[in-house]
């Protein structure tokens, strides 16, 4: 929900099941929403990137969570100086538990340097830590995450400079 200081500017909802279905789903969703809220920036064509990137990575960490039987809401709000974008889902215990233990750490370069340990992994052809999209997203576009368990809902909130 939009506080007073946020202004709502787009909202959509997806059943899980049929999102999951294709991992395409996530990056035709993450161009779609970030052509929409794009169109208003001073430069749309680099804000339009910069947001399907980090929509696309997130999405991409929820389709692998394959909460199938459950349906995601995005919203997108403004707060003018702002993007903000909440992604609300009903989580298994264990993926719950997987999300508490990412933002136990609140240290950005503590998180910048693990990236970078998981990005060796995957030069190496080993395999990277399931999050290393939301790991990338803030050592290389600066986003803010966090991470709010309410009753029946779960909260995955991304704020990026406007």
């Amino acid at each position: 929900m939009a506080t007073s200081e946020e202004k709502l500017l787009l909202s959509v909802s997806y059943e899980m099941e049929k999102f999951s279905n294709d991992w395409r789903h996530c990056d035709y969703s993450a161009s779609y929403l970030a052509q929409l809220i794009s169109s208003r920036a001073t430069d749309p064509t680099k804000q339009s990137i910069m947001l399907s990137t980090v929509i696309n990575e997130l999405l991409e960490v929820i389709y692998h969570l394959k909460e199938k039987t459950r349906s995601l809401m995005i919203e997108i709000k403004d707060s003018g100086s702002d993007i903000i974008i909440d992604f609300c889902l009903s989580m298994s215990e264990k993926n719950q538990l997987l999300f508490n233990s990412f933002f136990s750490c609140n240290d950005a370069e503590q998180l910048k340097k693990v990236y970078l340990s998981e990005l060796k992994r995957v030069v190496n052809n080993e395999e990277a830590h399931r999050f290393i999209g939301l790991y990338e997203i803030i050592a290389d576009y600066d986003v803010q995450l966090s991470y709010q368990k309410k009753p029946e809902i779960n909260i995955l909130r991304m704020k990026l400079a406007a």
